[in-house]
């Protein structure tokens, strides 16, 4: 049967200590149960399942990277001033900001406890590992806009390699690792995923309705430098690409200022680069796909494959 992702919630919920600490916990029970694709530990499961044929031996090393990518959001919220999460107040909004640093400091010493259980020297390295290089990518994109940085595309790819693409390529590694298989191109192959992923979530931001879960078009609110925003400052008139700059760094949430930052990304092509290169990617990782995952009659094969399609056209 494909991944069941009711039973891995069931599973999700079980490790958090709401019983001890109820003042705590009960907003993290409330914030894992919003909803979610629940797409990196289905990635692991699909990964290494799509090699085993099962996948009920490897819940924990799933709810490791579940747990601590909801430790970066709640963090990451309250490092952006973001107010919606998944359709819902975010944490800090709703609990305030103390006790969201505490319950997302929280959530990071249980995984780390999960990590030290592991026996497997080489699994617990890659967790530390890619846990840093999340840290790392989220700390390049605070300081770009603190310090009214605009990088270059080498450094934005190398930025949300590390933020996005790190834990979705553990997700892929690791899958294939415990499934018997140590190879670098399973990581690749998950980082590349991560940053189409972050590339299509940054076009959602800006095209998407309200009901994608997030105010409309905060990435400008927050002042993101995303790769639309990289290639139509290359390409804009000096006086153009200096409106943008401004409207970016001034963190407006005024609608009228953010349609005119959009339209300003699109006249400089930003928007219609992030789409070709998004079909590139995808282009590339099916390629590779097949390479690494050998067509057979498993189901998991079927579904991991039918989840990237899916990604590809995602609305939210």
């Amino acid at each position: 049967m494909p991944v069941n992702t009711d039973l891995f919630n069931e599973y999700l919920y079980s490790l958090i200590p709401e019983y001890k600490y109820p003042e705590m916990y009960a907003g993290v029970i409330e914030y894992l149960s919003r909803g979610g694709k629940r797409f990196r530990p289905v990635l692991l499961f699909l990964s290494y399942a799509s090699i085993k044929g099962y996948y009920h031996d490897i819940l924990k090393y799933g709810a490791i990277i579940e747990l601590f990518h909801n430790f970066t959001l709640i963090h990451d919220d309250i490092e952006d001033g973001s107010e919606l999460r998944r359709g819902k107040p975010t944490l800090h909004k709703q609990y305030g900001v103390p006790l969201a640093l505490n319950t997302g400091d929280a959530l990071y010493t249980l995984v780390l406890r999960m990590v030290n259980e592991i026996e497997d020297y080489h699994v617990r390295e890659q967790y530390l590992l890619t846990f840093q290089e999340v840290v790392e990518g989220q700390s390049l994109d605070i300081f770009w806009r603190e310090r009214q940085i605009f990088p270059s595309e080498k450094d934005y790819m190398r930025m949300i390699s590390k933020k996005t693409g790190a834990l979705i390529g553990l997700s892929m590694y690791l899958g294939a690792y415990l499934a018997g298989i140590r190879d670098e191109r399973y990581k690749q192959l998950g980082v590349d995923l991560g940053i189409a992923f972050q590339i299509q979530d940054d076009v959602l931001n800006l095209i998407s309705p309200p009901e994608y879960g997030k105010k409309w078009a905060d990435d400008i609110t927050e002042g993101k430098r995303t790769i639309m925003v990289i290639k139509a400052l290359e390409n804009l008139p000096e006086s153009s690409a200096a409106k943008l700059r401004k409207i970016l760094d001034s963190k407006t949430d005024d609608e009228t200022m953010k349609r005119e930052a959009i339209d300003l990304i699109e006249q400089g092509g930003g928007m219609s680069y992030a789409k070709d290169l998004l079909r590139n990617l995808f282009d590339s990782i099916d390629s590779r796909m097949e390479q690494l995952f050998p067509a057979n009659d498993s189901i998991y094969r079927k579904e991991l494959f039918d989840l990237i399609e899916k990604m590809k056209v995602r609305e939210k």
